[in-house]
């Protein structure tokens, strides 16, 4: 027995009570472990338990109408509903034929383990993933999973690994990666850079800005071991292909003391002085 439970409030501490046709207590559900897709709460069909074990009927449950009761928060009975059971019921580990549509759910990932995959019935829920969500390539490169996309609009498209989806059709789930390379900012004297080091998509533009201190003016780019960047100003921007280190080279200010300026403003006021009289007395 599974249902699908799906909300959009979280509905963390709900759980369900299934009566037989006769108002009997079948199950009570443990509190359900509730999982979170974007803006959905949803309960796995597998995390679905009575007394920690999956709630299948035994050769004896009686056919008819069935009756269960969905609760949130505890103690109060948020949802009322009913199933019908056909036939001779199925105990567990007996193999089933069944007459109704089954669709397949096909995991395509060119990197990390997946899971989910496989023949499902119609209505039945799917939980599906793929891990790890980053895998390093080498040094200072590495795989980041960036979602799923989906061939069916009932499908999952977003970014979380693990996803949940309804089988009402044969569906394939498409996982997205990207490469990423190690930005490494070298902090020299005389100055900063911003940003700091950090993991960059490929092809991604960073724009660079350094900053002398007091005393220090920018004089040029470097990167790697260093090569001049051919940038003269204080801002620049840089491509991501492949990891890269890069820094900032600031050189000291020259600056006039006031002394030299007295000097050369009494040499100036001495010199014109000097000229007057010779202009003067000529």
């Amino acid at each position: 027995m599974r249902f699908v439970i799906k909300s959009t409030v979280n509905i963390t501490g709900s759980y369900l009570k299934i009566w037989d046709p006769h108002g009997d207590l079948v199950w009570e559900t443990r509190e359900f472990d509730v999982r979170q897709l974007g803006d959905i709460f949803y309960v796995p069909s597998n995390m679905q338990l009575a007394n920690e074990a999956p709630m299948t009927l035994e050769e004896e449950a009686p056919e008819g109408v069935w009756s269960y009761t969905f609760y949130y928060p505890r103690g109060m009975g948020l949802l009322i509903g009913s199933f019908q059971v056909y036939g001779s019921p199925v105990s567990p580990g007996t193999s089933v034929i069944s007459t109704g549509p089954i669709h397949e759910l096909k995991i395509i990932s060119p990197y990390g383990v997946i899971s989910g995959g496989g023949m499902y019935y119609e209505g039945a829920g799917a939980l599906f993933d793929v891990s790890p969500t980053i895998i390093p390539i080498d040094n200072g490169s590495r795989r980041v999973f960036e979602g799923w996309i989906s061939s069916d609009p009932n499908g999952y498209s977003g970014p979380f690994n693990y996803a949940y989806v309804v089988m009402d059709n044969y569906i394939i789930q498409f996982a997205q990666w990207r490469n990423e390379h190690y930005l490494t900012v070298e902090q020299r004297e005389g100055g900063t850079v911003e940003p700091s080091s950090g993991w960059y998509p490929e092809n991604s533009t960073v724009s660079l800005q350094a900053s002398p201190a007091k005393g220090f003016e920018f004089s040029s780019w470097m990167v790697q071991e260093g090569r001049a960047y051919p940038e003269a100003r204080s801002t620049t921007n840089i491509t991501i292909k492949e990891p890269i280190t890069i820094s900032a080279v600031f050189k000291e200010r020259q600056t006039i003391s006031p002394a030299i300026l007295i000097l050369t403003a009494g040499v100036a006021l001495a010199l014109g002085y000097v000229l007057r009289r010779q202009y003067s007395t000529g």
